[in-house]
């Protein structure tokens, strides 16, 4: 069967191939975000893989390549429902099926719903325009930052505690030295 693919398939095939998660790539995360996590990048892989006649998708696939990912689609999935669990939490509404983990809510999303936007991911969802706001905003909090230390003198006390560090690792290395003068200089003195 794959040797009857388009040659635009194929291409999206392997790039698709290399983003699937090894099987340890995941260590050291709790075990039911692991599982869920590749269970869910195995579901989005395999979804992908299915839809080889939508060359529109292939094509979005090979021409971002590098840019979109397997990964990237499951958290733009995520960030969709994110606004609507969060209203539901805040609003102490009732979803059926909608569950309460630690630190959210778990939603029940259809299949259809989680695939229509994997495909709106790899086509419609500008990248570079998100990236370049995702950088922007980094910059603009960055700024407020800094004006919000500025105003509050922190950068003088940031300094002043810098200097007080320093000066006391100085003292503390000045002890040792002395020590090790003193205790060695002992030493060469009781054997005269």
């Amino acid at each position: 069967m794959e040797n009857t693919l388009p040659p635009i398939a194929k291409q999206a095939i392997e790039i698709l191939d290399k983003e699937v998660p090894e099987e340890n790539e995941f260590e050291g995360t709790p075990m039911d975000f692991n599982n869920a996590l590749v269970f869910g990048l195995y579901r989005i892989h395999n979804w992908l893989c299915s839809k080889t006649a939508d060359e529109t998708l292939m094509r979005a696939i090979v021409r971002d390549a590098g840019k979109k990912s397997i990964s990237g689609a499951f958290n733009y999935v995520g960030k969709h429902y994110e606004d609507l669990a969060r209203t539901i939490i805040n609003n102490q509404k009732h979803l059926p099926g909608a569950i309460k983990v630690s630190n959210g809510i778990g939603l029940p999303i259809p299949d259809e719903a989680v695939f229509k936007l994997v495909r709106e991911y790899y086509i419609e969802f500008d990248i570079d325009k998100y990236n370049a706001e995702q950088e922007e905003k980094r910059k603009q909090a960055q700024h407020k930052a800094d004006n919000i230390e500025a105003s509050l003198g922190l950068d003088e006390i940031r300094k002043q505690a810098e200097e007080a560090a320093e000066k006391k690792r100085k003292e503390e290395e000045a002890k040792k030295k002395k020590a090790e003068e003193e205790k060695y200089g002992l030493n060469l003195f009781d054997f005269s």
